[in-house]
């Protein structure tokens, strides 16, 4: 987390969310880098300690071929919609924009929730168009 508020696009490339950190509008040089640390940390505390705990679907899901599963990836059309280690979104186009980048996403989360999310993304985030017609 801490690492996500210190600068978004070192974790996600192809984020849209700005680095509010390092800027050259963020104080003087003496005092910068103790006091973002210091307001990073603070940050990431308080997001957790207001944040709700997911308690998985399934506790112990089963690991599956990884193989296959970027086979389903191509075949069901998540790339209709995900960007999938194909470089820039701005280079994609627009219709591959809607959903997420899904590089990186097992460094961002945890295997359960994946799973979770998956299995029945609605659940998770009601009226969300991650339809269940696509997996």
């Amino acid at each position: 987390m801490k690492n996500w508020i210190r600068n978004p696009k070192a974790v996600k490339p192809t984020t849209w969310m700005p680095r509010f950190w390092y800027n050259s509008n963020n104080g003087s040089p003496a005092d910068a880098a103790r006091k973002r640390s210091r307001d990073q940390t603070r940050l990431s505390r308080n997001l957790f300690a207001n944040s709700e705990k997911q308690e998985p679907a399934v506790k112990n899901p089963p690991h599956g071929d990884a193989k296959r599963g970027e086979e389903i990836v191509k075949a069901v059309g998540c790339q209709g919609c995900h960007v999938v280690g194909e470089g820039a979104r701005s280079e994609i186009g627009p219709h591959r924009t809607f959903g997420q980048p899904l590089e990186n996403i097992g460094n961002k989360t945890s295997y359960e929730w994946i799973y979770d999310w998956v299995r029945d993304s609605e659940a998770l985030q009601p009226r969300h168009l991650h339809a269940k017609s696509c997996v």
